[in-house]
């Protein structure tokens, strides 16, 4: 897609199920959310103080910010840590790598949809689930937000 496919970064169709490079991906994957959650929860604290201060200044009117701070920290951090380096803080502590269909970065709108995509799927508890049942029987181990997208998580080199 957006960068040649090299030795180190095999596209899709070239990772075998078997692979190192999707050894435990579930695993570290689901604790890289929660690390990169914990990450959110800290940035929205910090925006919600801003947020206040801003509030006052503008007798209030700045507290409207609050309605969209969890979309906009969210999709924001997954934005800029994804399409710069294909993994987010999280990711990387437990060396994993969201890759596109040709193992190149991710393009940016695909970084800024991805995260929308997960998210949306979480708050629709059969949506996940369905998700969960795709990725345990995907022999890539993609959720369906992945597959949609063209998108594999891979372990990093």
């Amino acid at each position: 897609m957006n960068q040649a496919t090299d030795s180190t970064n095999p596209a899709i169709a070239d990772i075998n199920p078997g692979s190192d490079r999707l050894n435990n991906v579930r695993t570290s994957r689901s604790l890289a959310f929660v690390v990169d959650a914990i990450a959110i929860a800290i940035l929205m604290g910090i925006s919600s103080i801003v947020i206040g201060i801003l509030g006052i200044i503008t007798f209030g009117l700045g507290w409207l910010l609050y309605f969209i701070v969890w979309p906009a920290v969210a999709l924001l951090y997954y934005f800029f840590t994804l399409s710069q380096t294909g993994a987010t803080p999280g990711m990387a502590m437990f060396s994993v790598e969201l890759r596109d269909a040709d193992g190149g970065k991710l393009h940016p709108i695909i970084g800024l949809v991805h995260p929308a995509l997960f998210w949306f799927t979480i708050g629709f508890l059969p949506l996940f689930l369905i998700s969960v049942v795709v990725s345990l029987l995907d022999d890539k181990k993609r959720m369906l937000h992945d597959i949609v997208l063209r998108a594999i998580m891979v372990r990093s080199r």
